[in-house]
């Protein structure tokens, strides 16, 4: 065992003994991705209704490929400023980690078949992007559930109910731009309600 795992059990071990739980060390990617996410559903809905002057619609695809390309950079280096952050352990931040990791690997394997289908199918509309947000909100609850059955936090299902609330309501607007705008409020709102208390209950410092 090495050094930096024995400190990392010892500090788990203190927060099972005082009653606490182990905070998440989620808030940092929380920020990148749902602020990324956040800028770029604004961007979409604003092309999709020619709010900016000399960009169409048909640009929109280099806005999500530069969100991805950035976040994925970003996101390594946010993770190896955190390596010797204790609690990696735990067991909520061991679920975080792989639900998010698998489902942002879903999402994507999801998105470029429907790209794919869409450019070869001569019979199929670009209207079928617009599945992509209600999916992401399912999988966002999903996600969010499995979290909040390792933890005690008051209003841990909050996340759950907006996601899937999001969800219904980004399915209903599908065809129209405002799909976008809804969805980029509904992402404000996981990150005040999940992605902010992560970032402020995160440790400090190493153990």
């Amino acid at each position: 065992m090495t050094a930096k795992m024995e400190e990392d059990l010892a500090y788990l071990k203190d927060i099972a003994e005082s009653g606490r739980e182990a905070p998440s060390l989620s808030g940092r990617f929380a920020l990148l991705w749902f602020g990324l996410l956040t800028v770029t559903l604004l961007i979409h809905w604003a092309l999709a209704r020619n709010f900016i002057p000399g960009i169409g619609i048909q640009y929109v695809g280099l806005f999500w490929i530069g969100m991805v390309v950035i976040g994925n950079i970003a996101s390594r280096l946010i993770g190896r400023g955190m390596r010797d952050l204790p609690g990696q352990a735990a067991p909520n931040n061991r679920v975080e980690n792989v639900t998010w990791t698998i489902s942002g690997i879903g999402l994507a394997i999801f998105a470029l078949t429907l790209m794919a289908v869409v450019f070869l199918r001569d019979n199929m509309s670009a209207i079928m992007f617009d599945l992509i947000m209600p999916t992401a909100f399912l999988v966002y609850a999903v996600n969010y559930a499995a979290v909040a059955a390792f933890i005690k936090k008051q209003n841990k299902w909050v996340p759950v109910w907006i996601s899937l609330l999001a969800s219904a309501g980004t399915l209903a607007l599908i065809g129209i731009p405002e799909l976008y705008l809804v969805s980029a409020v509904a992402v404000a709102a996981l990150w005040v309600t999940s992605g902010l208390r992560q970032l402020l209950e995160e440790p400090k410092s190493t153990v």
